[in-house]
């Protein structure tokens, strides 16, 4: 009769516990040369068919860690943790050994993410120790959820950001949360209060979003999905240690082992996937094939009396491996036809011919986070929605909000003060001297104009067509160029001239895009509209310390005063990557008003300047007064 791989063991007596860091703990080597026991033994590559020995001749080495584990540390810490399934009783049988001491009311913690090794020992001496070394068993491999941990991140204020992590076993319902650098992640039962010195759901559209944060805020994340990257599992090829999946289409750039984040890891949702033509719903699905379909969703069900219905899953996962066809990975989990399992050719398939997966090492938030205030030492909470609420049990990194350092000058000149006036501006700046962050990107980078108030002041405007007529027009309140979509045309439709002091001229932008009119929920008032254009500079060719710059572009002249805030300035990283950190704003300058504006005359009520539009020749030098009846036009 083939066991049933779902019904549990059943156990009597003593049991030890010892959690073993699997891909975390650097446990192998010296120095840079350390390696994680998975790396040590290229497990990520493949799994042997000695795979099961080799993990218990390391848990035969009784290696405990402080650094992992709250509870069985080391030998003696162990003996508190000690399953015990009667302990009156030896020869009572169970299917359950709860690794919780004599009382059964110790629990244990594990303190990082990863993937951990667990191994037991069941012969245990009256001392409550292992009889013997040899006596430990590898009983099997388990994700713990949660980020990496000690990231740092600097964000600019009055810029949408987002964040990233790197991590093992997220999932799509994660959640994170800003909160006060006094507070901790597990305050008030691991729901603390965020701290709400910025917004969320930024950028905006009239008004409706970009909000302050709240109390009880909660930043929604995202994980990499085959919905998301429209690429799905089409064929298992399956090997004694190691399988290779074959996608729709090409899947290098979706999956990836970059220096950052490493190999990445998925699981196969286990709904999708069929074992000899049969889908986990039917009912001629034994249970061997059902936990081989476990075995390669990475996802595995606890063992429990067998039942059809589905049954609580832990995550291990695969690490995926690029080949040379960009539509295939290679995963280090491998077959072999048994008495149990037998089959000749890959038992596996999908529902449609469509395998779904999602990436569990990486997980970010939407870019729509604005800092509004500086603030240092911030601390970053993940956590998991369950039963209609969030709690956060982990600290993944520290924030910070910092006002970007200024730009030695910053103007906007006019060519008219005329009101309601379109005609050209110039925006003028200059960088820094000694400022080093303009030559070291090694990406791309971008100058960002926020112009502050379109509706009253100041509105750019662009070239384009209107019922058949080239012109001058305003752009359209909910037109936009994304940053994908940007090109070198849009730049010449914004922007008539650019000047540089630098020798080498202003660089050549590689493309321009822009926003639509957006507005912050107001906080009192009404809505004030602003409007942020975008200039793309290649790698290594963009503005330089210590130059001056003119823009050169159409705008509306509205209502402002000399001094007047008109636009913002950013320098600033293009990308997520490519600078010391993401978002990283070299400078900011404020460009002001150079004069102010006046209402301009019409054919009703025509008027000279209000302050030098009109001078009397020739007046008395004491009161300024021409008296006429004393001179002809053909006096002196």
């Amino acid at each position: 009769m083939v066991p049933n791989p779902f019904e549990s063991n059943m156990y009597s007596g003593k049991a030890l516990i010892n959690v073993m860091s699997y891909d975390r703990e650097l446990l192998f080597g010296v120095g840079a040369a350390q390696k994680s026991l998975m790396k040590h033994y290229s497990y990520d590559v493949e799994h042997p068919l000695t795979f099961q020995q080799q993990m218990e001749t390391e848990c035969q080495k009784e290696r405990y860690s402080l650094t992992l584990v709250n509870g069985p540390s080391d030998k003696q810490s162990a003996k508190a943790y000690i399953a015990n399934v009667d302990v009156n009783n030896d020869n009572t049988i169970s299917q359950y050994l709860t690794f919780s001491g004599n009382d059964k009311n110790n629990l244990m913690t594990i303190k990082l993410a990863g993937v951990v090794a667990v191994c037991y020992c069941a012969m245990v001496s009256p001392q409550d120790e292992c009889e013997s070394s040899s006596f430990w068993i590898f009983g099997g491999l388990m994700t713990i959820q949660g980020p990496e941990g000690g990231r740092s991140f600097i964000f600019p204020t009055n810029v949408v950001v987002k964040f990233d992590l790197k991590g093992w076993g997220f999932s799509p319902n994660d959640k994170i949360r800003i909160i006060p650098a006094t507070s901790a992640c597990s305050d008030n039962n691991n729901d603390p209060n965020s701290y709400t010195g910025f917004k969320v759901r930024c950028p905006a559209v009239d008004g409706n979003g970009c909000r302050q944060a709240a109390l009880t805020e909660s930043i929604d994340t995202n994980v990499l999905t085959a919905s998301d990257a429209g690429v799905y599992i089409e064929r298992v090829d399956i090997g004694q240690t190691s399988s290779v999946l074959t996608f729709s289409d090409p899947i290098s750039t979706h999956l990836t082992n970059d220096p950052e984040f490493g190999q990445d890891i998925i699981t196969i949702d286990l709904d999708r996937i069929m074992v000899n033509g049969k889908s986990m719903t039917n009912a001629l699905l034994t249970p061997t094939e059902r936990h081989e379909a476990n075995r390669l969703a990475g996802l595995y069900e606890f063992q429990d009396t067998f039942t059809k219905a589905a049954i609580e899953t832990y995550q291990v996962g695969h690490r995926v491996m690029a080949q040379a066809d960009s539509r295939q990975m290679l995963i280090p989990t491998g077959w072999t036809s048994t008495e149990a399992f037998p089959f000749t050719i890959s038992p596996f398939s999908f529902v449609d011919t469509q395998g779904h997966w999602i990436r569990r090492n990486k997980l970010d938030s939407n870019e729509e986070i604005k800092g509004t205030e500086t603030a240092s030492n911030l601390k970053l909470c993940w956590g998991i929605w369950t039963n209609g609420a969030p709690k956060f049990y982990h600290e993944a990194g520290t924030v910070n909000f910092e006002d970007p350092p200024p730009m030695a000058e910053a103007t906007v000149s006019l060519s008219t003060k005329m009101q309601e006036a379109v005609a050209p501006i110039i925006i003028a700046f200059k960088t820094t001297a000694g400022r080093s962050e303009y030559a070291s990107p090694t990406g791309q980078t971008m100058l960002m104009l926020r112009f502050m108030d379109v509706s009253t002041k100041l509105e750019p405007f662009f070239y384009s067509t209107e019922q058949g007529i080239r012109g001058v027009y305003a752009m359209p309140d909910y037109q936009e160029v994304t940053k994908d979509q940007q090109k070198q045309h849009v730049c010449g439709k914004i922007f008539t001239e650019f000047w540089s002091s630098h020798s080498e001229g202003f660089p050549m932008p590689v493309g321009c895009y822009y926003s639509q009119k957006l507005s912050d929920l107001p906080t009192t008032g009404g809505s004030i509209f602003f409007r942020e254009i975008y200039i793309t500079f290649g790698e290594r060719n963009g503005l330089r310390e210590n130059t001056e710059y003119h823009i050169v572009l159409n705008a509306e002249i509205q209502f402002f005063n000399m001094g007047d805030q008109l636009v913002d300035i950013y320098a600033m990283c293009a990308g997520f990557t490519g600078c010391s950190r993401p978002y990283q704003v070299f400078e900011k300058g404020t460009a002001t008003a150079s004069r102010a504006t006046e209402i301009g005359a019409t054919a009703a009520e025509p008027q000279f300047s209000l302050t030098d539009g009109f001078l009397i020749q020739r007046g008395d030098p004491l009161d300024g007064v021409l008296n006429l009846s004393n001179l002809n036009i053909l006096q002196d």
